[in-house]
């Protein structure tokens, strides 16, 4: 602590703030995706992720500064959970990863990127009819609240699970060249390109 006009001055080292902290963390995971490691991505954006304890200054009388501060953070938070569902999906963890993907869904119903999340996890768990389905539940919420159909990307993956597409499958099952399980007839469609490095420390984050 250190007087400086007009007041004080608190000077920490970098990792001694837990802001600091969980954007370098944030960048060391993006960083290990891009460069194909999802398990160093995995680690950085769960240890990022584990740093919160709800939402942004949440205990802050919020000045408008504040209010847009607050909004910004959430937003990198929920960023990187994704990045981190992304990580876990591109190692096969695609069981562990449904609940949490659920009921971040649930909170975030027009987020496009965790529903397509959590379509894939499911799809990959062999529950293909249940993916689908929230595939139509975000269809019929957007269409309802805003007159929007489903972006791109998302439609794309609906397409490539109704024909089974084999990109959709787990990185160790298409390495491996095991068969997909068809409990239906694949149809031609377009294919779906998978996450090169598909989060959840969601379920071990603290409210």
């Amino acid at each position: 602590l250190v007087t400086r006009a007009p007041g004080y001055l608190i000077r920490l080292e970098p990792d001694r703030l837990d802001l600091l902290r969980f954007e370098r963390l944030v960048r060391e995971g993006r960083s290990s995706l891009a460069a194909g490691d999802p398990h160093g991505a995995a680690e950085a954006l769960s240890e990022a992720v584990e740093l919160w304890r709800g939402r942004a200054l949440v205990d802050v009388d919020h000045s408008s500064y504040l209010r847009l501060e607050a909004l910004r953070l959430d937003e990198l938070r929920l960023g990187a959970v994704e990045e981190q569902i992304d990580a876990e999906l591109a190692l096969g963890r695609h069981a562990a990863v449904v609940a949490g993907l659920e009921a971040l869904v649930v909170e975030h119903p027009l987020r496009e990127r965790l529903r397509g999340q959590l379509m894939l996890s499911l799809y990959r768990c062999g529950r293909q009819a249940d993916a689908l389905e929230v595939y139509r539940q975000g269809r019929r919420l957007l269409r309802d609240e805003l007159g929007l159909e489903p972006g791109t990307e998302l439609q794309r993956l609906e397409r490539a699970i109704l024909a089974q597409d084999a990109a959709l499958e787990p990185p160790e099952r298409r390495a491996r060249g095991d068969p997909t399980p068809s409990p239906v007839e694949p149809r031609s469609s377009g294919s779906f390109r998978t996450p090169a490095a598909p989060i959840i420390g969601v379920a071990r984050r603290k409210a």
